[in-house]
């Protein structure tokens, strides 16, 4: 009877560890299903974001063309009809002969002493700087009009420069646009300080300075290095007649 319960009891024991073997094994092949799927998931997710941006980016670039698409055929239908049916512009730009006339006076007639009184320097130097400053006034010509040459665009500031002309006067002189004045200064102002500023307007150093002294000095002018003209220098005003150096 005793052998009979021990031999029971060892194929019960024998049965439970066999068995707690096979649900090990299906537990694990469990969790590896879970991680599995679990992963499976992710990337499901994950393509499902990027088909969806995809999407989106698709949708947005197909409107953008949409809209450029429209604006293009309204641009061309406008410039039909404007073609058809639209008033021819009478002018482009207004003609000034007078100026070509004055202009050409200048270049050909105009002796060293009028240069001197119009422009405050000889001809020579007008030409001297104009080699500098050329090629920065030099424009293209367009459709339009034909741009005008550097040497006018040049005359016209510094007659603006060494005259009290207003921008009017200047304009009905040279015969341009009273907003052309007021561009060429700019431009013209912005070449000149650009090629000239630091080559001519500086303290002379060294040999420079040496001549410079000795030059002045046979002149009658010892110990003098240079002579300022025209030159605002900025001060404090005194309290006394404030505004008798308000161009300082």
């Amino acid at each position: 009877m005793a052998r009979e319960l021990s031999a029971v009891s060892s194929v019960d024991s024998a049965t439970m560890l066999l068995l707690f073997h096979t649900f090990s094994k299906q537990l694990v092949l469990c969790n590896g299903l879970l991680s599995s799927q679990s992963r499976v998931l992710d990337i499901r997710s994950s393509l499902d974001e990027k088909l969806e941006r995809s999407r989106r980016e698709y949708e947005a670039a197909r409107r953008r063309a949409r809209r450029r698409y429209v604006r293009l055929r309204a641009l061309a239908l406008c410039t039909r009809l404007l073609h058809l049916h639209g008033l021819e512009r009478r002018v482009w730009r207004r003609e000034r002969p007078h100026g070509e006339v004055f202009w050409s006076n200048v270049l050909a007639n105009f002796d060293d002493e009028q240069w001197v009184d119009h422009f405050r320097m000889s001809r020579s130097t007008f030409e001297f700087i104009l080699g500098l400053v050329e090629e920065k006034l030099r424009r293209k010509s367009t459709r339009w009009r034909k741009a005008l040459e550097p040497r006018r665009r040049l005359a016209i500031v510094l007659w603006w420069y060494a005259t009290p002309s207003e921008y009017r006067t200047i304009s009905c002189l040279f015969g341009v646009g009273l907003s052309t004045v007021c561009t060429l200064v700019r431009q013209v102002t912005s070449a000149l300080n650009t090629s000239l500023l630091k080559q001519f307007i500086c303290l002379p150093e060294g040999e420079l300075l040496q001549n410079t002294l000795r030059g002045f000095a046979g002149r009658g002018y010892p110990m003098c290095a240079g002579a300022i003209d025209v030159t605002h220098i900025p001060i404090i005003s005194p309290r006394e007649n404030p505004a008798a150096y308000s161009r300082c």
